[in-house]
Formats: C-alpha cells, structure tokens, sequence
C-alpha cells in the first residue's frame, strides 16, 4: 500500500484526490489515510492509526487498507485505459460477456469485431486464441461472416496456436539468454550455450518467424551473443536491423512503448560500446525526444536517459560535461535510483560512482560506490564487484587510511580470486596497494612501477579496461600531486585534456 502511493507522481496524487471528491469520498476514511501516506518516508502504522482513531481499538484496518489499494488501482487502471492495448481489448471482452448475457447478439458482434482486430494489429496472440472461443460461440448463434464454415474456424485456430507457441518460445530463448550471460561462466562457455539455442530454437526457420514480435526477438538474440564475445561491430549492426524494423512498423512505436524504449536503451548502449561518440551522443539525444501519451512511460523515457548519460560520459571520459550533469542532477539522479529496476539502478550507481572519483570527489564516490553495494536484489559482475571494492581501497589510500586499508585489501583479494579474465592486472595492483599500506605512504617509484606493468598488461590485452584505466587516472593524480608529470610522462601514459 504504501510503496503504491508513493509511486504515484504528484500530478498523479492531485488526480487521485480530485477523483474521490468529485465521487463525494472527500471525508472518507480512505482519502484521510492516503493523505497520511503521502507525507510519510517511511511507513510508520502506529502513527497512522494514532492519527485515524484505530489505536488500541477493536476496529479492523486491514479493510481499511484493501480498500485503498483496490482504489488506487482502479484508478491508475482507468487512466491509462486509453494507452494500454490489453486495457482495451479487456474491456471489449467484458462487453461481449455483458452483451451475450443479455442475449444481445448482434452488439456481441461489433464488440467482438473490434477486439479481434485490435488483437490482431497488436499481435496479442493470447487475446486473439480468447476471442477465437468467442467466434465459435457467435458461429452458433448464426452470426458467423458470410461463407465462413467451421473448418475455417478451425484452421484460423491452428494459426493462432503457431503464432503463440513462436512467440513464447522466442520469448524463453531470450530469458535463457539473458540468465546465461549474468552467469560467472566464462565468455567462452556462455557464447556456446547461446548459440546452442539459437540453433536448435524454431526462430531461426525465416517461415515461422513471421510476426513483427517473433522478428523483433530473433535478432535481439543475435545481439546478445555477439555482445557476450565482445564484438561490439557486429552488435552495432543487429541494434541498426532492429532500427529498421521498428521504423517500418511504425504503429508498434505506440502499441509496445515500452519494448520500443528498452530497444533505444539498448542502442545507445551498442552505440556506446561501437566507440563512435557522435552516434552515441544522437541515440541518447532521441531519448528525450520521444513523446509518449502516457505519464509513466514519460518517466520511465526519463529514467533511462539519465542512465544512459552515465554510461557516455564513463566510455569517452567526457569529464567536463559529467561535472556540469552531475552538479545539476545529483538529487534527481539519487532519487531515480529507487525507480529503477534493480540491475539497471545498480549498474547506474556503479557508473556514478566512478564519475566521480575519476573527477577527484572522493566523498560523492564513496556515497554511490556504497549505495550500489547496498542495492537490493542487484546482483553485479563479477568484473564490477572487483573494481567496485578497488574504488574503496583507492579512496581510502587517497585520505592515508594506511591502517584501515589492508582489511579492504582483502575483500578486494576475495573478489579478485572468482574472476575469469584479468586476474593477473588486478593480483599487480593488490601487491602494489598492500606494500604502500606497509610503507603508510604513497612512494611514487611504487606507483610508477605498477604503472608500466599494467600498460604492459594492457599492451597484451591481458587486463580488463575499466579497472586498468580506474587505476591509470589514479596513479596519474598521484604522480602529479607530488609534482612528478615528468615521470608519467615518460611511461608514456595515455592523458587526455581532462585528467
């Protein structure tokens, strides 16, 4: 109850109060209870009832609170009902049910003709085999289209059982898929699995693949195997195929916003990855550019843009601009963490938290680095996690915790010993870290000394990018507060204007 109210956008809360007033509700005990939810931050009962008369009474809250929640269902239900397709076709389906019953036939008809062909253009395969059942019952009636026999309801039935069993399938292959490559298996076993199923799936027969849905899913699978082996070309390219397959059904853009959506998250995403930074900057451009009815999805357009931004200004270290969005949206960026799904809000908070230590803020670093720690049900890489618990030992050497530090050190160690690729870079940086703990300074032969062994790393393309260049800027920083740009440059160091 209370996590739905606070949902609710503020212009929401107003629609909501001004619906129960114009229903005469205003002194209901519903409305003085979601007041009261509205301004609490933190559900507190005991206040609640204290102020509703319910304390140390025989009085029952618990429907109370039903109440409310079926309310604002019903409410946030009927708002979109006009941006919502299932919303639509449901409610069709009740006037069917309400017209048979009421033996009024021919308006069952007209109902049921307009489902039918709402199903059909959404591709709502599950409605379109309901409403099948429907047809059979009008055929019955007499009420079938002329010349219609009943093999024809039949063979239009099989087709719909063919589109369904695709479509779930494709939909199945792609959870597989996207538990697959969450997994600690190595690049080279979960590109194996990947293609196993690809092969043996019925989606890659070009002849069942016929609904823009299964089309859509078939090339997302693609992509993501080629995102698994690292070839962010060839996912440049599947993103672009499905660009194109979205523009040619443009009517889907609206009808399935939100796949539409994940779909532009997810190119900016291989725009990032492709390096091009113009292709980039355009894709997360068109994010703000959209214009959906519906206010959840314009918040959601929202959420996913400040997301992406995290990850374009990290990939082409775009230092300066991070500065100005992140002095500008930290509170907004703080509260969009809590909107997020799960994985999407920890991997943001990952990525704000290195901003900020690449820009020298070593407190705002520590508050997201943290935060992403904390994240409930996020389950990082083990990649992240090893260069997350890096970021702390390097904040705390920053501010001479030299004896805090070795405790780190091994939780560092800890999340290093499960990685399958770029082990060897970050065990050089923890014995270089634990001996400037032993020293309680940060000498710069020691810094030096790690500098030209993970260029060599990096030379051979032994290590992973984000901790080798997490631990390039720092030692940069170092050498060049104790005023030795002299030696770094002579490591030949990549620098760029901004570090």
């Amino acid at each position: 109850m209370f996590l739905l109210v606070q949902s609710l956008s503020r212009a929401e809360q107003k629609r909501y109060r001004d619906q129960q007033f114009a229903v005469g509700n205003q002194t209901s005990i519903g409305l003085q209870l979601f007041d009261l939810l509205t301004q609490q931050q933190e559900y507190d009962e005991i206040k609640i009832k204290q102020a509703m008369g319910y304390h140390n009474t025989q009085r029952q809250f618990g429907p109370v609170k039903s109440h409310l929640v079926e309310s604002i269902l019903g409410f946030l239900r009927s708002n979109e009902q006009h941006y919502n397709v299932k919303n639509q076709i449901r409610k069709y389906l009740d006037y069917i049910d309400i017209c048979l019953a009421r033996k009024l036939y021919d308006e069952a008809q007209k109902y049921y003709q307009k489902a039918v062909k709402l199903a059909e253009e959404a591709e709502e395969h599950p409605y379109t085999a309901d409403l099948k059942s429907y047809e059979v019952l009008l055929f019955y009636k007499n009420l079938a289209q002329e010349g219609q026999g009943f093999e024809d309801l039949v063979r239009g039935g099989e087709q719909i059982v063919q589109k369904l069993s695709i479509d779930l399938e494709a939909r199945a292959n792609m959870y597989q898929i996207i538990a697959i490559s969450s997994s600690d298996k190595s690049r080279e076993e979960q590109a194996r699995e990947i293609r196993a199923i690809i092969e043996n799936s019925n989606t890659s027969n070009p002849e069942l693949t016929s609904t823009f849905g299964s089309q859509v899913t078939t090339l997302e699978l693609r992509l993501r195997l080629h995102d698994v082996l690292g070839d962010f070309e060839q996912v440049y390219n599947y993103s672009c195929l499905l660009n194109e397959l979205w523009d040619k059904n443009p009517a889907f853009k609206q009808i399935r916003f939100g796949g539409y959506l994940t779909h532009l998250v997810n190119h900016n995403e291989a725009c990032i990855d492709y390096g091009d930074v113009e292709l980039a900057r355009a894709a997360l451009e068109s994010l703000l550019k959209l214009k959906p009815r519906s206010t959840n999805m314009r918040n959601r357009a929202r959420w996913y843009y400040l997301f992406n931004s995290t990850g374009f200004f990290l990939k082409f270290g775009l230092l300066q601009e991070a500065r100005k969005f992140l002095n500008e949206l930290e509170p907004e960026l703080w509260s969009t963490r809590t909107k997020l799904y799960h994985h999407t809000a920890g991997t943001m908070m990952y990525r704000i938290g290195i901003l900020y230590f690449w820009l020298g803020d070593l407190k705002m670093a520590e508050k997201w680095i943290d935060g992403m720690k904390m994240q409930e049900k996020f389950h990082p890489s083990l990649a992240h996690v090893a260069n997350s618990e890096l970021i702390t030992c390097l904040i705390n050497l920053e501010n001479c915790e030299f004896g805090f530090t070795p405790y780190l050190i091994k939780k560092y160690d800890k999340s290093v010993s499960r990685l399958a690729e770029g082990k060897q870079a970050h065990m050089l940086i923890s014995k270089t870290l634990s001996k400037i703990c032993q020293r309680r300074s940060l000498d710069s032969a020691l810094l030096q000394k790690l500098a030209i062994e993970l260029e060599e790393l990096n030379h051979g393309q032994q290590c992973l990018k984000t901790g080798l260049f997490d631990v390039q800027h720092w030692i940069q920083a170092q050498l060049q507060g104790q005023n030795l740009r002299d030696i770094a440059s002579s490591l030949k160091l990549k620098s760029t204007s901004n570090s």
